[in-house]
């Protein structure tokens, strides 16, 4: 295999949050050696290094603190499908089925706003910086801008003029040193592409978004993210996954894209990727169907973790030092030690199990 550079990877998940909502799913026994959630505490004492936030499959949110790993479940309730975002000490949940995005203050655990996106919108991702938040619409050939004081609805960005069918479906948003970048897909009315993805960028709402680059190969699966000056995105291309790149580099200086490692490489469709100093974590989807949690080395090496049976979603709490995972076999949460591999306790259970590669975050505080 060749040697590989990974300066920067990207957030787990999003991107390809999924179509239709799961059925809500009633909540198995928590497995030997899986604590069930705690009864609500009086009161919220944010003193914690992160808190890390996950979706059940009936819709409710199980919030756990590291390093404590005390955790609870008297959040409010999100879609079964919702993708969360952090910024600051708040989360962002986008409920694409529900055309929409609630506001969660982790301070007081209450529902603080929400953000409706219109009819048939179908929501995709959300970024904010300051005051303002940025959501990218899959089935609206619009970046909608909002003014969260007042949780008011600005002068969106039109993107009619991307592609010929008139909306370039907008997948993933990052803002990154003063530039708002957003991921397109590209697809047909089936959901099929119809040509590479590409990631274009804009310097503010005033200005027309420019080409950045198109990507390596087929159309984005996990969330945009950037770091210092490249982004990165994973791929799949339609009836080829295998041909897909599994991490994309997008350099936001040279306007060029590359492939680190693609997914024939990897071994499947990368799901999800968490940087974590100059490693990369991630979830592979193989063909064989089964979910593959691995660590990517540089040069580039693959190392399986064998503590997942079928993970999820990935997260990292940096302060800590800590992975953390969902997992589907055991329909938990799990917290991983990252100096040496060990869990840093038991798995906590996730009502209904976990759901998609965008539901879980880490709110550092």
């Amino acid at each position: 295999m060749r040697a590989l550079t990974i300066c920067c990877v990207l957030a787990a998940a999003c991107s390809s949050e999924s179509g239709s909502t799961p059925d809500p799913m009633e909540p198995d026994e928590p497995d030997a050696g899986v604590d069930a959630v705690d009864e609500p505490d009086a009161a919220i004492e944010p003193t914690a290094a992160c808190t890390c936030v996950a979706v059940g499959g009936d819709g409710s949110l199980t919030r756990v603190e590291l390093p404590s790993m005390s955790h609870r479940g008297d959040l409010p309730a999100v879609a079964t499908d919702a993708s969360l975002r952090a910024f600051a000490q708040t989360i962002y949940a986008v409920n694409p089925q529900q055309n929409n995005v609630a506001i969660i203050d982790l301070s007081s655990n209450d529902l603080s706003g929400r953000l409706e996106t219109g009819l048939g919108t179908n929501p995709r991702d959300i970024a904010v910086v300051g005051s303002r938040a940025y959501i990218p619409l899959m089935d609206s050939a619009e970046l909608q801008i909002w003014n969260l004081g007042d949780s008011s609805p600005q002068p969106g960005v039109p993107l009619s003029n991307f592609e010929g069918d008139g909306n370039p479906d907008a997948a993933s948003v990052v803002v990154a040193g003063g530039a708002v970048y957003v991921s397109f897909a590209y697809l047909d009315a089936s959901g099929n592409p119809v040509a590479r993805g590409a990631v274009f960028s804009m310097s503010s709402p005033a200005e027309q978004f420019e080409r950045l680059a198109d990507l390596s190969a087929g159309t984005p699966v996990a969330r945009l993210v950037a770091m210092d000056d490249s982004a990165m995105v994973s791929t799949s291309q339609f009836g080829a996954p295998e041909l897909g790149c599994g991490i994309d580099v997008i350099d936001r200086g040279e306007f060029t894209s590359s492939c680190l490692a693609t997914n024939m490489e990897l071994g499947g469709v990368v799901t999800a990727i968490e940087p974590v100093g100059d490693a990369s974590y991630v979830i592979i989807d193989e063909q064989s169907g089964t979910q593959t949690l691995a660590r990517i080395g540089n040069p580039l090496t693959i190392e399986p973790l064998a503590v997942a049976e079928s993970p999820v979603a990935l997260a990292h709490c940096e302060p800590t030092g800590h992975l953390v995972y969902t997992d589907a076999a055991s329909g938990a949460l799990h917290v991983i030690n990252l100096d040496d591999g060990s869990a840093a306790g038991a798995a906590i259970a996730i009502p209904g199990g976990p759901t998609t590669a965008g539901g879980l975050v880490c709110a550092e505080w």
